[in-house]
């Protein structure tokens, strides 16, 4: 089952009693960690990303923040922009 599978299945439950979940995807984020990550990043993996504009995690977290008063369950990057 998938992360987003299992978001569904647990969503399922609380909404009963007026709780709500969300899950979030968020795309390359520049943090601390990114520089390191990428010196053990395959090849294939950095070309693959390479096309990906990346986000800094006030960005990621305001689109977080936004995604959690909508109506939308799942957050996913392009929804950010």
């Amino acid at each position: 089952m998938t992360l987003l599978g299992k978001t569904d299945a647990l969503r399922s439950e609380p909404v009963l009693y007026g709780i709500d979940t969300h899950i979030f995807f968020p795309p390359t984020m520049y943090t601390p960690g990114f520089d390191e990550e990428n010196k053990m990043k395959p090849a294939i993996t950095r070309t693959i990303k390479s096309t990906d504009e990346g986000l800094t995690a006030e960005l990621a977290a305001a689109g977080l923040l936004a995604g959690m008063s909508s109506t939308a369950h799942h957050g996913l990057n392009h929804q950010l922009g």
